[in-house]
């Protein structure tokens, strides 16, 4: 899940569904979640690049079908740091013999609902089937700027429109179809 607002929410939603079904998920990410929502997944595990992490997550896999995997909480900047998308990688190995799915929040957009990303990012693993980019509908008739959009400049630049334009359904539309 990759873009602006609502990313952690639709990943939670997405985990509950697929657990109702009788599926198992996995749900993690590559940049960060605030530490506060952690709490939302039934079961936080804070993951090492090990064989024996991998081996606990199976096992506890069989128990919980949903669990939360992040890197070490931050007590400095209230953050859980995200994964490697190698590890994500390997737990994808780890659940290709049953029903895990693995949902992935591959993005940051600093709180904001509409983003253009860096060359640096999304951190999408090699592993990913489908990538869902998500802009929040509170975007709509605010100002092209940096209080409501990250990286508004670049998004101003991409699309040839000015600074402190109205973001449209139609620029949204033309930022996401947009070949970087």
């Amino acid at each position: 899940i990759v873009g602006g607002g609502g990313k952690t929410t639709l990943m939670f939603r997405l985990a509950e569904e697929i657990a109702a079904i009788g599926g198992r998920v996995v749900t993690t990410t590559t940049t960060r979640i605030f530490a506060a929502q952690t709490s939302i997944a039934p079961v936080h595990l804070v993951a090492e690049h090990t064989g024996a992490f991998l081996d606990e997550l199976k096992l506890m896999l069989e128990e919980y079908p949903h669990i939360l995997v992040t890197g070490p909480v931050s007590g400095n900047s209230d953050k859980a740091y995200g994964i490697s998308p190698e590890l994500v990688n390997d737990i994808f190995v780890v659940g290709s013999d049953s029903d895990l799915t693995v949902v992935v929040e591959a993005d940051g957009s600093r709180m904001r609902s509409l983003k253009a990303p860096a060359d640096h990012e999304p951190v999408i693993p090699h592993c990913t089937t489908t990538v869902v980019p998500v802009v929040g509908a509170d975007i709509f008739d605010l100002l092209l700027n940096d209080k409501n959009v990250h990286r508004s400049g670049l998004v101003a630049d991409m699309l040839d429109i000015s600074s402190e334009s109205r973001v449209t359904p139609e620029v949204v539309a033309r930022l996401l179809l947009h070949q970087l």
